[in-house]
């Protein structure tokens, strides 16, 4: 079975031959060739020793952790320390420097340091020093892949040295003066690329054992929560946890000690208000009793730009990474606590805390290795009380987009995950949403738009549309609550009025008159339709759950919308925009499969008719400052992501149109579109003019307009956008070779 004696034999033969071609090193006259043999020898020997390695490890475990001795490579060791040393300290070429650095790392984690005589040890201190000035040397004439290979060797000793198992003292003392120098000039910011002095601690951690990385952490985390390194440090640890193969130094930084930094120390120094008057800070924890009742002076404000704001912008994306790590789960109980502590907010320190906090929450409860079986009674049940709290922070208008962004994800992911019997999407619908919804509405319907209409509006949508794709990804009791909500939805966007969610209360849109209809650009009546067919795609748009809900939901949105494009297609005004965005959105969000080649056929017709209204009316309806608004050019987008989608899937639905897309779609991509505001709307019409030139069954109607085409295509060569420039050549250059 070989085993230990395979391993010496092994050695025996191979080792003392690789030592002697390495010899070739220390002869004067040494050509190109000799340097290529002395390469392959000291890979060799690298390859060796970490075999050795691995192998009694192996026996290691086998043998209850016993010993090897004497060592398999202590009578090869002197030897190849003083090759290895000659070659990487003496004026050796690149190439052979860099196999001595690969052979220096094997021999520094596979040998016995202990066994060496002083000198040799003296030797083996003057080797490592001269590459660690390698690694972190001023010398700008080492090459990167040298210092690459030296950094290695370093990770090596600090991983060794650190290692209690190994007892390597003189190893040991090279990494106790190492690592100190490594993290300070680590933590420094450096515009030197690579991060050579990364590589090293990544190296460490990665291969030396569970102390290593706690070691590194500790002192990092040190940093962090003294602020003395900025930002590096934080971009340092994101670093690590991301090249550091493994659990180890995630779990390190997770985990929790008495006597150690830690994550929740950091967010502390964070989210403290340092600049703060107040000498003894108001408690959240009160006494009973109303002369203990202190309350503060007025609600907490809205958290202004200060500098701990900006500062907390500059390192919360670092801060992220570090809960991306499966280990995070072991930080989720506390980041709950901690949550729970802090809402709903009372001061300014706890709208900083919330800033910090709630992103890190969602992004441990939204990790695809998430496993929320490992969450104690205790935290699932704190997850729940907290919906209603995110539902109303989500919706308010005191805090900023990403946070309130960062709680709507929290509350969806806890609504999809939660164990708790209850419908609670159904119990936020009636407790929260109804009444936001119908005042929302109802005071539009009344009253002429404004912005502050339409942003209520607005989130009131988006919210229903959180709590209905949650809701249909719960499945089980709450997929009559999504399909509800869906149908609300869907119903705004077509007719305008609907009965709201679970409350009966009617939801009446301004109904669009006769000017109206006919010129549906030039009003800003079609807001809140196109937002309802917005908030409608937002639900189909999710990829949770199981795989027939949205088939459920899309049968019964048809069921609704066919009826009324029926109606529609016999007048002779525009598409509706809230019906012609909800077609739109369908066939961008569900695979044309599962709505169906009779379906496609009816909906096509109003996709169409959007486009030709839209590439005849857009520029004279931006000429009007009124009219200038993102809905509408979200609306442009959508139709012609629809139609690119449909010409790169299933082209047989347009064949009869491509008589009148082709005049469009010039429309869209001509000269007088310069605005730096229609690139993405021009880009997508001129990928689909390029897709349209290779429709196997209209190439007659491709050929009577080809010369349109390429002139008109000619004429926008010379737009202002390099993106616009380089799309018009290829699509032209695909045109001319029809």
């Amino acid at each position: 079975e070989g085993g230990l004696t395979t391993l010496n034999c092994v050695l025996q033969a191979c080792y003392p031959r690789l030592l002697g071609v390495s010899a070739l090193a220390k002869t004067a006259s040494q050509s190109s060739r000799d340097n290529e043999k002395v390469a392959a020898a000291l890979r060799g020997i690298a390859a060796l020793m970490s075999s050795c390695r691995v192998a009694l490890k192996k026996w290691e475990d086998r043998n209850g952790g016993a010993k090897v001795h004497p060592h398999p490579l202590e009578s090869f060791s002197a030897d190849t320390i003083r090759i290895i040393s000659f070659v990487a300290i003496q004026k050796s070429s690149t190439s052979l420097k860099i196999a001595a650095n690969g052979a220096l790392e094997s021999f520094v984690t596979a040998v016995d340091t202990n066994a060496l005589e002083s000198d040799d040890l003296d030797l083996l201190s003057e080797t490592l020093s001269a590459t660690f000035d390698n690694v972190l040397g001023d010398n700008k004439l080492v090459e990167n892949d040298l210092r690459t290979a030296s950094a290695r060797a370093i990770s090596g000793v600090i991983a060794i040295g650190f290692d209690e198992d190994k007892d390597n003292k003189s190893v040991g003392v090279l990494a106790s003066s190492f690592l100190p120098k490594v993290i300070q000039s680590a933590t420094r910011p450096s515009k030197r690329r690579p991060r050579f002095d990364w590589i090293i601690l990544s190296g460490a951690c990665a291969n030396g054992p569970k102390s290593v990385s706690r070691r590194i952490v500790s002192q990092l985390l040190t940093l962090a929560v003294e602020d003395t390194s900025g930002v590096t440090v934080f971009k340092l640890l994101s670093y690590l946890v991301r090249h550091s193969p493994g659990p180890t130094l995630g779990e390190m930084v997770h985990c929790r000690s008495l006597s150690d930094p830690s994550l929740f120390d950091v967010i502390r120094m964070l989210s403290s208000d340092r600049c703060s008057q107040e000498t003894e800070p108001l408690s959240r924890q009160l006494s009973v009793g109303p002369s203990a009742l202190r309350l503060p002076k007025s609600p907490a404000p809205q958290v202004e730009d200060t500098d701990r704001n900006k500062r907390i912008r500059e390192l919360l994306p670092y801060l992220t990474r570090l809960f991306e790590c499966p280990a995070a789960q072991l930080s989720c109980s506390l980041l709950v606590n901690q949550v729970d502590q802090v809402i709903p907010p009372l001061s300014a320190s706890d709208n900083l805390e919330l800033r910090v906090v709630l992103p890190l929450l969602s992004t441990v409860l939204n990790a695809p290795n998430m496993n929320w079986t490992i969450l104690d009674e205790t935290t699932t049940r704190a997850l729940d009380s907290m919906t209603s709290f995110f539902t109303q922070f989500s919706l308010s208008h005191e805090h900023d987009v990403d946070v309130k962004s960062a709680a709507a994800s929290c509350l969806f992911s806890i609504l999809v995950n939660s164990k708790l019997e209850e419908d609670r999407p159904l119990a936020l619908f009636r407790d929260e949403i109804s009444g936001i919804l119908a005042a929302a509405f109802n005071d539009n319907s009344t009253s002429s738009s404004s912005l502050s209409d339409d942003s209520m509006m607005e989130n009131a949508l988006n919210m229903t549309a959180l709590l209905a794709s949650a809701a249909a990804c719960r499945g089980g009791a709450s997929s009559r609550t999504a399909d509800r909500a869906t149908l609300f939805l869907a119903e705004l966007a077509c007719t305008g009025k609907s009965i709201c969610p679970f409350s009966e209360v009617p939801i009446l849109l301004r109904q669009l008159d006769g000017p109206s209809q006919r010129r549906p650009l030039q009003t800003s009546s079609f807001t809140a339709y196109v937002l309802s067919a917005s908030a409608y795609s937002e639900v189909i748009s999710v990829q949770n759950g199981t795989p027939f809900w949205r088939q459920r939901i899309s049968h019964k949105t048809l069921a609704l919308l066919k009826p009324v494009l029926q109606e529609q297609a016999r007048t002779q005004t525009p598409p509706p925009l809230g019906t012609l965005a909800l077609v739109c959105h369908m066939i961008c969000c569900l695979p044309l499969s599962l709505i169906g080649s009779s379906n496609m056929e009816q909906l096509i017709p109003t996709a169409i008719a959007g486009l030709v209204y839209f590439s005849k009316h857009t520029v004279d309806a931006t000429e009007e400052e009124e009219c200038v608004s993102s809905i509408l050019y979200q609306t442009l987008m959508v139709i012609l992501g629809c139609l690119l989608k449909v010409l790169s899937t299933a082209p047989q639905f347009l064949t009869r149109f491509i008589g009148v897309i082709i005049p469009s779609l010039l429309l869209l991509s001509s000269p007088g579109h310069m605005s730096e505001l229609y690139i993405p709307a021009q880009v997508l019409a001129l990928q689909c003019l390029e897709l349209i030139s290779s429709h196997p069954n209209a190439q007659n109607a491709v050929m009577r307009e080809k010369d349109q085409v390429t002139a008109m295509l000619s004429g926008v060569a010379d737009h202002p956008s390099s993106i616009i420039r380089n799309a018009v050549v290829q699509t032209r250059n695909v045109w001319y070779t029809i």
